[in-house]
């Protein structure tokens, strides 16, 4: 068969055909193959939005597989405002929605866009309040900035300081960036005047420039907005409905006036449909050339349904309530109306039901799943080939003249795929990326690629059958591809006057605030900090580099040290040192035991190991794969394995230490899995006893869960070399439990143990493999300092896709509440709900049983007596409760993959990485998972608790906007790591300056050059500053010129300035000076000069005994020029003309005299 031939099976003849029997991903595969080669608007609607997400995946792949024209596929998501409990709407469900709207309106290629009957039934921004509200721009084009910046207001923009996300604007001097819906990235415009210069797509992560482009046309970033001319209509109807409701006047009133102001209230989007006079929806903006699919009716008909159930019983709660909130049914056109438009245009129904019917509307395709495929792969007995049952399935299909493709999902996917099937099948053809005449082109008959796939089908009159890997191994969840590794190092951006700070020199005072400062013709900024008894010093911002942010103890404890009596500091500092050397003794004398200490290497991973990693349900992040190999390699060599792998709960370390038990296991040798819990102990023992279900390999566990004499028989069979894997408390320590050959331990969160166990933990290293995990982060600068020392891997990237956990902000209702606890029972799932009350909790877990009286709840928290606590956890685990209402207590270890709800009560009361730390504990299945940001009312809590709550809605995962929040969390990982008497030394001095003592001494210790490094002090008359109207946000400046005094090169100095071009424009004068003295500084420091004083008359330059300079010309130079006098003090003075530039001429002095290595290229 050929291509075409294949394609024309798919080809849509008649408005209003039925296509049955497309099961697994063939709807996609009909849809990119057979819509009129989709050269016109396409419409997909399905039920819900899990099933459009999929068929967009799906079809994203199919549309790849074509050579055709390209085609942009949107997403248009119904708003979460309606019907769920969130006052603020995802910024991204927007700019979704928007984006479709503006394409279907432009229509500038060919254009698919993927919904659900919600969302098309949902009122939108009318056309033309969309077009009055769109804006053009163009190179070379004169605008009005203000008009402009007034302009982007009333279209729903925020102004932001930096702008990340969508509907969001920032001025700095003569650039505005701006970040439209209808783009997939921000946009930089650079005036001059008011004449546009340039516009360039940036990178909102980086904030660096892209591509420059010519024109660029804005959408507005709201769906709502106020007519001037409709205001007084609005008013009328906005009463009627509050005096339906009984809502106080006040409420309307102060409404009214955020209208007026033009600030933005997330009631607003609620009252939507009182803002137009004609209401219209996705619908209205289609073409009539528009084709629409209608994917699985029957459960789109059902939808509605529920939809229309749902609506009434939420109106009811809402006047029930007083919410000022139009009721669903505004928010939507009638859904039979949606149904009879929908209709009217070019119509097609899909469904995965093979129709009994002889109309010739009806076509009907005899596809089959892979169901069959993936059922056998569950009933393979131990030690047998994984894709037994897929051989013997292809033989089949090749005997049908069938082409088999079979698509991995990852790289990582592929690679093992191709290990696993070459075996099998020398003729593979394993080629990434593909188009359909590659699959028909080939003669031998199976094709290995790359794609993200769900389900594969067979079609036999189509001559294929496609096969995911999850038809092989059962679903996988993929790694994110938006989100970053953690950033861990800090930044003075998050420092606030009022902070605690550290001077190398001076000790911990208080930061007050960056001040300007103008001394005669000097004019600079300053960071002013506050000592004890009101000293005070201000630091230049070229020496930022001497100073961060204080990051220890409790803030509460820290005293500030005293300006000009160093004593107290010098003596903290000498503890510390001293402190930091046994402590690199220490390590060092471990090291040296491991290298001395040997053991029996692994042999290579075979065909088995390969088809174990295989049944791991998701997709290895990049960390992950990184991690396992350095594991691979530590259990290859002839050295015992001791590695601390760090990673958040849910990252993946689990799954790390399964591979090295399952190779140690296979290699003979006993594998033993420590915890600091029972319940620990239980769910390690269920995920090891899970994983290793197809294996010859034995799992059991030591707990107080087990009687005596079952631990008994355990105890036994570890002696006799019967069992292979243990699982179990600090009873695993006792000396009467003996193995007959343990290769591996494994332990979980090594400093919950105490002194004792340690002490025996302590026996067992260099003797066997150790493997140590913690979910606690690792600051950067301590991983840096423990480099060659010990092993440690760090699992930084995001496990999961943004969307896993939808994070909501809402107010706390008693319907709300209500209705949340029985969506998330009904579907057989569990809810956390945290109250961080302890005296209260009580009263709290009574109320939520008088609202849901069908669910069990359970209390814990800290207070309890720790064996009721631990049955309490131990009956969530086992499903005995529905709620768990606790304290902060589960924010770590906790791993129930069955609780995919949360609920935080006075969610504004909590720090940003608490609430992290809580969210964690949800969204660990493949199910959706919600977390319930509970809140008493927008306007009663402070600005900056909605701002921490907004961050973590924005940031569904680990990135750099929760690295500060996430520095408590470090600090916590060091003290684990480094043990409680090194904590105390960290509070002494702060982080920053414990990691540079410690890595110092560990380098020394090693061999290493350790030279101390110089800090040039520098004096000019000349302004050097960055100025207010260039950088506006005053905590960007101060990031700025940390930036600035730690380059350390003339290629980083080029590079920053080139930044500070690109984001904030032409570089005014004082900034220009400002660079030159950085320069100035590299090139002092690089030569071993101390100080540098440029502001008199005479130019004063101080050189270390260790200078770096070429002696002989500075000698000729001396003798030479009459303006140069060398002095006895290490000194140079220089007299320089009034006329000259001072930095410029010292510069070139300095050049002069440095070896040809510190020259500036």
């Amino acid at each position: 068969m050929e291509t075409d031939d294949f394609k024309t099976l798919f080809r849509s003849t008649t408005v209003g055909e039925q296509w049955t029997g497309l099961v697994g991903s063939s709807a996609s595969a009909a849809i990119a193959f057979g819509v009129d080669d989709l050269s016109d608007p396409v419409l997909i609607v399905c039920h819900d939005e899990d099933a459009a997400n999929t068929l967009k995946r799906d079809l994203k792949y199919f549309l790849s597989l074509n050579e055709g024209p390209q085609v942009s596929l949107f997403d248009f998501p119904a708003r979460k405002t309606v019907r769920k409990f969130s006052q603020l709407e995802d910024v991204y469900v927007l700019g979704c929605r928007l984006g479709a709207l503006y394409h279907l309106q432009q229509r500038t290629s060919q254009l698919v866009i993927v919904s659900t009957i919600e969302a098309v039934s949902q009122i939108t921004l009318p056309r033309a309040s969309m077009n009055h509200r769109m804006g053009l721009l163009e190179v070379g084009e004169t605008y009005d900035r203000d008009q402009l910046i007034q302009e982007l207001i009333s279209a729903g923009y925020d102004q932001e300081n930096t702008v990340i996300e969508p509907s969001s604007f920032a001025i700095r001097g003569s650039i505005l960036d701006m970040y439209s819906p209808n783009y997939r990235r921000p946009l930089r415009i650079e005036f001059f005047d008011d004449q546009i210069e340039s516009m360039r797509f940036f990178d909102p992560a980086s904030q660096r420039s892209g591509e420059d482009i010519k024109e660029y046309i804005w959408i507005p970033s709201r769906e709502v907005f106020l007519e001037p001319s409709l205001l007084s209509q609005l008013e009328r109807r906005l009463k009627e409905l509050c005096d339906h409701r009984n809502i106080p006047p006040r409420v309307r009133l102060e409404f009214l006036e955020s209208l007026k102001e033009q600030r933005f209230t997330s009631a607003r989007e609620l009252l939507m449909p009182l803002f137009f006079e004609k209401t219209e929806t996705i619908i209205d903006y289609l073409p009539a050339n528009t084709k629409v699919i209608m994917v699985d009716p029957f459960s789109i008909r059902r939808e509605i349904h529920e939809l229309l159930d749902q609506f009434e019983k939420i109106e009811t709660d809402q006047n029930r309530n007083q919410v000022l909130a139009c009721p669903p049914s505004m928010h939507t056109i009638s859904l039979k109306d949606v149904l009879s438009k929908l209709e009217s245009l070019r119509y097609l129904e899909i469904s995965d039901v093979l129709a009994d019917d002889t109309k010739p509307s009806v076509k009907k395709f005899p596809i089959f799943t892979n169901q069959n495929l993936r059922q056998s792969v569950k009933f393979i007995k131990k030690g047998d080939n994984p894709l037994k049952a897929f051989q013997q399935a292809l033989f089949d299909w090749r005997d049908q003249g069938l082409r088999c493709v079979i698509v991995a999902q990852s790289e990582s996917g592929f690679t093992r795929l191709e290990g696993l099937l070459k075996p099998y099948l020398p003729d593979l053809l394993a080629k990434r990326q593909i188009n359909f005449n590659d699959i028909f082109n080939n003669q031998n008959g199976v094709t290995l690629t790359l794609g993200s796939l769900g389900q594969g089908f067979v079609f036999p009159e189509g001559k294929i059958a496609i096969v995911t890997e999850a038809d092989l191994f059962g679903e996988r969840r993929i790694a994110s591809k938006k989100g970053g590794e953690v950033a861990s190092s800090i930044d003075l951006r998050e420092l606030s006057p009022g902070d605690y700070i550290v001077h190398l020199d001076h000790g911990i005072g208080l930061y007050k605030g960056l001040e300007r400062i103008k001394i005669g013709q000097n004019e600079g900024d300053f960071l002013l900090i506050e000592y004890a008894d009101k000293d005070k010093l201000f630091l230049p911002v070229y020496r930022l580099n001497r100073v961060h942010k204080y990051v220890g103890g409790s803030a509460t404890k820290v005293a500030l040290d005293r300006l000009g009596n160093p004593q107290s500091w010098d003596k903290a500092r000498e503890r510390t040192k001293k402190a930091v050397q046994e402590m690199a003794d220490e390590l060092l004398a471990l090291y040296a035991a491991r290298q001395v200490a040997t053991k029996k290497p692994y042999s290579l991973p075979d065909h088995g190991y390969l088809a174990f990693e295989e049944e791991f349900p998701y997709e290895e992040t990049r960390d992950q794969l990184r991690t396992l190999e350095e594991v691979h390699h530590d259990l290859e060599s002839d050295k015992p394995m001791d590695r601390l792998v760090c990673g958040d709960v849910g990252f993946g370390k689990t799954e790390i230490a399964l591979r090295a038990a399952f190779r140690t296991a296979m290699e003979g040798m006993q594998v033993a899995v420590l915890v600091p819990t029972t319940i620990l102990a239980q769910q390690h023992y269920q995920t090891f006893k899970e994983r290793m279900k197809n294996h010859p390999i034995s799992v059991d566990f030591m707990s107080r869960f087990k009687d005596s004499k079952a631990l008994k028989r355990v105890g036994q069979q570890l002696r006799e070399g019967k069992l292979d894997i243990v699982v179990g408390t600090h009873r695993l320590l006792s000396k009467d439990v003996q193995f007959k050959n343990l290769g591996l331990l494994v332990l979980d969160e090594e400093h919950r143990f105490g002194v004792k166990h340690k002490e025996r933990i302590k026996q067992f290293r260099n003797q066997v493999n150790v493997m140590t995990l913690t979910a606690t982060p690792i600051p950067r600068t301590l991983q840096l300092s423990m480099t060659g020392v010990r092993d440690l891997s760090v699992i930084n990237t995001p496990p999961m896709d943004r969307k896993s956990v939808e994070t909501v902000i809402s107010v706390f209702d008693d319907e709300a509440v209500q209705l949340i606890i029985r969506k998330e029972i009904s579907r057989g799932g569990q809810v956390f709900f945290v109250h961080n009350r302890v005296e209260s909790i009580e009263a709290m877990a009574t109320h939520l049983r008088k609202l849901v009286p069908e669910a069990s709840v359970g209390v814990g928290h800290a207070q309890m007596d720790e064996k009721r606590l631990e049955n309490t956890m131990f009956k969530f685990l086992t499903r005995e409760f529905d709620v768990l209402v606790s304290t902060t207590i589960i924010e770590s270890g906790l791993d129930i993959s069955n609780a995919n709800t949360m609920m935080i009560n006075r969610a504004d009361c909590f720090g940003l990485a608490q609430l992290y730390q809580l969210r964690g504990r949800v969204g660990r299945s493949d199910r959706h998972a919600y977390c319930y940001l509970l809140i008493p009312g927008e306007n009663i809590i402070g600005k900056d608790a909605l701002n921490r709550l907004k961050a973590l809605k924005r940031f569904s995962e680990l990135g750099s906007g929760l690295k500060i929040a996430l520095h408590d969390l470090e600090m916590r990982g060091a003290g684990n790591l480094l043990g409680a008497q090194q904590s105390g030394h960290i509070s002494e001095v702060g982080f920053e300056l414990y990691s540079q003592l410690l890595d110092r001494e560990i380098r020394m210790r090693k061999g290493e050059k350790v030279v101390d490094e110089i800090e040039p002090e520098i004096q000019t008359h000349t302004p050097a500053f960055l100025p207010e109207a260039y950088v506006p946000d005053s905590q960007e400046r101060l990031l700025l010129y940390r930036r600035l005094s730690a380059t350390k090169t003339f290629e980083d100095l080029d590079v920053l300035k080139q930044e500070l071009r690109d984001r904030f424009g032409a570089l005014p004068s004082p900034t220009e000076n400002l660079i030159e003295v950085i320069e100035l500084k590299i090139l002092a420091r690089n030569l071993g000069i101390s100080s540098l004083k440029l502001a008199g008359d005479v130019p004063l330059i101080e050189f270390t005994d260790h200078a770096k300079v070429n002696i002989d010309k500075l000698l000729k130079m001396v003798k030479k020029d009459k303006r140069m006098k060398l002095r006895p003090d290490n000194r140079l003075s220089i007299e320089i003309p009034s006329n000259y530039n001072m930095i410029e001429e010292t510069r070139k002095i300095l050049s002069e005299i440095s070896e040809p290595s510190n020259h500036r290229s």
